[in-house]
């Protein structure tokens, strides 16, 4: 009887789950196109998986995958669709796994607890910067490897089967490696939830982590190397640039990151409700006499350094998931040992309002992160039929157009209105529109010329008129003039 009551709650949380992850990305089933989709549909699966990204990347599960799903050739927005629904139920049985930990710290004896729990779990996983894995076609394989990271936890920590969680590390770091520092943040949290302090014994416990996870990036690092030789393909460009030079580059990202979020949270948010929260872990501190604000720092410090070691490669939205989770993390770290009494009952409510309005402001931010980057993929389609209708339009008038050439003059103010996801997410609004896009978008095939210049500009188009976009033919070049 207790075995299927608590089958029946592990459903529960993953359909309660599921459902909330729809309703944060709705906009995103309707289909999403991110700019990688562009190289995939002109190249095909096949070739873009072998030789283009995913077996010079060291990604050989998505290599693979897409092989064969280049066998079948389904159009890219069904496949979008399809793999995103794979992605949402992958996400929530990581739900269920965080919601597994958190219980196995902090017995959840009541529905109120149980609700707290699925809210800190929840907010672990589908944290703001989960948009940006989410708008990758290959979304489900990334989701693949945060889901096989758990599980290598799970069994190095607390199973104590160090060969499977070795397996499942190497798999997890195979599929996509930058979710590294996920499972690094995340195998300090547990580490510590399991130890209750940071000792000697912290140390054991963690370091097998640190040795399983160094040695299946050490192997994913050498077949990255040797798949060059092999297949006569250049070396990634993850690696081509000079290491200081992306350092350098990587850590003015990191300080953008702590405070604007990548333009996917409110700005200052995330830093504000941090500091909330060490705020009154102090508090509990002060009052109980306890070490809770020097754990609770430790974890904060420990999610933004654990993102540091992808300062070699590229520090994007999705390889910083750490910073994410980074609030629920110093939640349930407080909601597992904190001991909460009649007296600091203050403290408790306190934090309780922080994980509600933390919870609202995080689904809000998803939902409007996803509508945003959707009007981005909007602006590139509509001008993509601009250009065909003026294309067709030249072409009546007995006039053969075989490229383009564009311009953008960088004086109105009217995009900096939008949301910044739109503005760099858009690659017509960016600058970088080519014959791809256009090709994407119509299906038809169009020259991309370099951009024209000043003199040619004030010669043929009127600079002053507040015109988004001006179309000239001449000869066989459609000449384009954008006002921003």
């Amino acid at each position: 009887m207790e075995k299927q009551k608590v089958t029946k709650e592990k459903w529960l949380i993953i359909i309660f789950a599921i459902i909330l992850a729809i309703i944060c990305f709705h906009i995103f089933l309707t289909g999403m196109y991110s700019k990688d989709t562009e190289r995939i549909f002109i190249q095909g699966y096949t070739e873009y998986a072998t030789k283009d990204a995913y077996i010079r990347d060291g990604r050989l599960f998505s290599a693979i995958i897409f092989v064969l799903i280049g066998l079948i050739n389904p159009s890219i927005k069904v496949l979008y669709i399809i793999d995103l629904v794979i992605s949402l139920v992958i996400l929530s049985l990581c739900v269920l796994k965080i919601e597994q930990f958190i219980e196995r710290y902090k017995k959840t004896e009541n529905i109120k607890n149980k609700i707290i729990t699925f809210i800190l779990s929840f907010l672990y996983i589908f944290n703001f910067l989960m948009v940006d894995i989410a708008k990758f076609i290959d979304n489900f394989i990334i989701c693949a490897s945060i889901f096989l990271f758990l599980l290598s936890l799970e069994n190095i920590l607390i199973k104590n089967n160090k060969k499977i969680g070795f397996i499942l590390a190497l798999i997890g770091v195979f599929c996509y490696q930058g979710t590294i520092p996920m499972y690094i943040a995340t195998a300090i949290l547990i580490t510590l939830l399991e130890n209750k302090k940071i000792d000697k014994e912290y140390f054991k416990k963690i370091l097998p982590c640190a040795v399983i996870i160094i040695l299946a990036t050490l192997i994913n690092f050498i077949v990255v190397c040797i798949v060059p030789i092999i297949t006569n393909l250049p070396l990634t460009n993850r690696l081509e640039n000079s290491l200081i030079n992306k350092i350098i580059y990587n850590i003015k990202d990191v300080i953008d990151l702590l405070f604007n979020t990548f333009y996917l949270f409110p700005r200052y948010a995330w830093a504000t409700i941090s500091l909330i929260i060490i705020i009154i872990s102090y508090g509990y501190t002060v009052k109980n006499k306890n070490n809770t604000f020097f754990y609770v720092l430790f974890v904060f410090l420990s999610y933004i350094l654990s993102i540091f070691v992808m300062l070699p490669m590229n520090v994007l939205e999705r390889t910083t998931l750490p910073i994410g989770e980074s609030i629920s993390a110093m939640l349930i770290y407080m909601y597992c040992t904190c001991e909460f009494e009649n007296e600091n009952k203050f403290i408790k409510n306190s934090l309780l309002i922080v994980l509600i309005a933390y919870f609202i402001l995080n689904v809000y931010s998803i939902i409007n992160s996803t509508y945003q980057l959707k009007r981005a993929n909007q602006l590139d389609f509509e001008f993509s039929k601009k250009i065909e209708n003026k294309i067709e339009e030249c072409e009546e008038n007995g006039e053969k157009i075989t490229k383009i050439s564009l311009k953008y003059t960088g004086k109105s103010e009217n995009y900096k209105k939008e949301h910044p996801l739109t503005i760099q997410d858009s690659l017509y609004i960016s600058g970088l529109y080519g014959k791809e896009m256009y090709k994407f978008y119509t299906g038809k095939e169009i020259e991309r010329e370099k951009n024209f210049s000043d003199e040619f500009a004030e010669k043929n188009f009127d600079m002053e008129t507040d015109e988004e976009v001006q179309m000239k033919a001449i000869e066989d070049t459609l000449y384009i003039l954008i006002n921003f």
